[in-house]
């Protein structure tokens, strides 16, 4: 495993090997295939992060500013750095640590085992998570109900029939 702390535009890497190596204007940063991998970035934008596929990598946010969004592999809302980006990306990173300053959104993907730490003040931190209601079941999938407010008045259920398909995302 490796550790890359970020200051500005300066770097600074340990483990996996004797030493400590320092990088200036380095955009992408590659872990080690074994995992364990720990990335920690400025609060400035336009970086890549790449961990390894045994989901054992973290990515800390703790310097970026308040607002901060991270989804779908990008973390938005960080101030103008690397050729004058405001965004970094991340690939098979499972953990991350959002902002000291609080107000971080973290968007939580399809894939099991991730893990979300907000800091700073808890109230300003956001998960957004794909919730199915407890009170659907099959029957709001074909056929009106007045358990689900708002829900369809004509369902479509078969598209050889009705030329129409339809999804409910609650």
């Amino acid at each position: 495993p490796v550790t890359v702390s970020q200051s500005g535009d300066t770097s600074t890497i340990t483990g996996g090997y004797s030493g400590t190596i320092t990088t200036t204007n380095i955009g992408t940063f590659i872990g080690s295939p074994s995992g364990g991998n720990s990335f920690e970035t400025s609060d400035q934008g336009g970086y890549t992060f790449q961990g390894a596929s045994t989901g054992t990598d973290s990515l800390n946010l703790g310097a970026a500013p308040s607002g901060i969004t991270v989804s779908g592999g990008t973390v938005s809302g960080l101030k103008a750095g690397l050729g004058n980006s405001t965004t970094d990306s991340y690939t098979t990173i499972h953990t991350f640590t959002g902002s000291t300053h609080g107000g971080t959104t973290f968007v939580a993907s399809t894939s099991a085992g991730q893990v979300f730490n907000g800091q700073g003040t808890a109230i300003t931190n956001t998960l957004d998570i794909l919730q199915v209601s407890p009170t659907d079941n099959a029957l709001e999938l074909s056929d009106y109900t007045p358990a689900v407010s708002g829900g369809p008045s004509s369902l479509f259920e078969s598209w050889s029939t009705y030329h129409r398909t339809f999804a409910r995302v609650v």
